[in-house]
């Protein structure tokens, strides 16, 4: 009985010792597990659907002019105004490749590769990148899911793998994101 006793103090005393090392750990990792399902929406006229794996892989079929889009990568949301989604299967773009580079704001899939994806990228997040929309980190950029777009709106769900190595990571006190201490606020 005392055995079994002092087992559930221990374990109780390993699983609170965390918790209460640092008051902002719960928050971050909280915020962390919410960044593991990147969202997309937005408004725009058209009918399609595209599909990407790590910002680098990517095909769709449809048309939509689009007229607003947020999107998120983990802990930071990228806002776009007018573009249009293209998609002919081996062929898909959105924007008009204004922003090379960045593939926060646009992609260009030729043969499935996102040309627009093209460029120097960061580790993890920094404070230019939470600043300012200057194209994700590799971390955020290891996703994949869908946008679908429909007349009047579109809307996407994407799985951020690199969000959830950051939010398993965070347990033991490592941010290979570089976003414990950021909100999670539209910019």
């Amino acid at each position: 009985m005392r055995l079994a006793a002092a087992a559930v103090l221990l374990a109780a005393a390993l699983a609170s010792g965390g918790c209460t090392t640092s008051p902002s750990w719960g928050m971050d990792r909280l915020r962390d597990l919410t960044d593991i399902v990147d969202v997309r929406y937005g408004t725009g006229v058209g009918l399609g659907v595209q599909a990407d794996a790590l910002l680098l892989l990517g095909t769709g079929v449809g048309w939509s002019d689009v007229t607003y889009s947020r999107v998120w990568y983990g802990r930071h949301s990228v806002d776009t105004g007018h573009r249009t989604f293209l998609g002919l299967l081996l062929y898909s773009s959105f924007g008009d490749y204004e922003y090379p580079g960045d593939a926060a704001r646009t992609w260009c899939n030729v043969l499935l590769l996102n040309i627009a994806s093209i460029g120097p990228a960061r580790a993890s997040g920094d404070e230019d990148w939470f600043q300012h929309d200057n194209g994700p980190p590799i971390m955020d950029r290891l996703r994949v899911g869908a946008t679908l777009f429909l007349p009047g709106v579109h809307g996407g769900l994407y799985l951020n793998v690199g969000e959830a190595i950051d939010f398993v990571l965070g347990i033991f006190f490592l941010d290979p994101s570089g976003d414990d201490g950021v909100p999670k606020l539209p910019t």
